[in-house]
């Protein structure tokens, strides 16, 4: 979800897409676009001047089908429309290819008109595609081994520390206290067991979203995922488990790393993200990130609202 690519049509137009980042990810400096951005187009009519076209808040995922993910930006310049009274929507449709192919691009298929401003991209994308059940790494003493390539990693600041992530949801405002190897003496007896415990400080609301307890580390396809079930909350919608999953991608430069809150599904997961150099290879012969680290960590959370997906045809049969 951290990578921001570039698309350039015909015309010479330029565009920025970063899915769930915005353009506060581009280090490059290339393009200027408001952090607020999610899509950002530099026109080539107008002196190479750039608009948004589609705002990162406005974002909806919608699963079309099982290997087909769309995702929608709204909110967006005005300017970047023909018509007056017109507003830009970007919509980026990713799909699973035949055999799973590569992470691929995304390629503009059609620009605004007179009858409406949207700017479609379609992206083949192994992202899209279902992914394979994990493989359980077993942890002691903080460290973590995967025996097939006999590649250790130690998570001990990940387990032995206390991160907190906001987040805010419409006019509510959530922290999430992530504390893995015990209790934290800062929440209420509600997160006695969490690992995960989500709390709303102005109201003094507590919950377990998921407890330290059942935590495990997992091979997913390419992530390196961190999955916590509560055992003291249930979902309204399914009446399972409440489920935290932080999912770690490698960054050589990125330290131990923070999480950051990215969505809550439908089946009540909570899903965050965390870039670090916890995953990198100490030895200079290898490369800095080991093979399965994953380029773009967007392929998980495809893969969960697939499932989602899946799950809500066959409630419906």
């Amino acid at each position: 979800m951290s990578t921001l690519w570039n698309v350039t049509d015909q015309q010479g137009n330029m565009y920025w897409i970063n899915l769930c980042h915005g353009m506060k990810s581009d280090s490059s400096g290339v393009q200027s676009c408001p952090s607020s951005a999610a899509a950002c187009m530099r026109s080539a009519v107008h002196h190479g001047h750039e608009y948004t076209i589609g705002k990162l808040i406005s974002q909806r995922i919608e699963v079309q089908k099982r290997g087909e993910v769309r995702f929608t930006y709204g909110g967006g310049d005005p300017s970047a429309c023909l018509k007056e009274g017109q507003f830009p929507e970007t919509r980026i449709t990713l799909y699973c290819p035949v055999g799973g192919g590569s992470l691929g691009v995304p390629e503009l298929t059609r620009g605004p008109s007179e009858k409406e401003c949207m700017f479609e991209f379609t992206w083949a994308s192994r992202m899209a595609c279902p992914q394979k059940e994990g493989v359980i790494l077993p942890e002691e003493n903080g460290m973590l081994v995967d025996q097939r390539s006999n590649f250790v990693m130690n998570f001990s600041a990940v387990l032995n520390g206390t991160f907190k992530v906001a987040e805010k949801r419409g006019e509510d405002e959530y922290t999430y206290i992530i504390q893995l190897r015990g209790p934290s003496s800062n929440t209420s007896k509600t997160c006695s067991l969490a690992g995960v415990c989500q709390t709303k400080p102005s109201s003094g609301f507590y919950r377990d979203v998921g407890s330290y307890a059942t935590r495990k580390f997992v091979l997913r396809g390419s992530e390196l995922l961190l999955e916590m079930k509560s055992v003291s909350s249930r979902c309204g919608r399914t009446s399972k488990e409440v489920t935290s999953i932080i999912s770690f991608f490698c960054s050589p430069q990125a330290g131990l790393g923070e999480p950051e809150f990215l969505y809550e599904s439908s089946k009540c997961h909570y899903i965050f993200s965390w870039q670090t150099s916890l995953m990198r290879h100490r030895h200079p012969a290898h490369p800095p990130c080991p093979s399965f680290r994953p380029s773009v960590s967007v392929s998980f959370f495809l893969w969960l609202l697939a499932s989602s997906f899946s799950e809500m045809k066959n409630e419906g049969t």
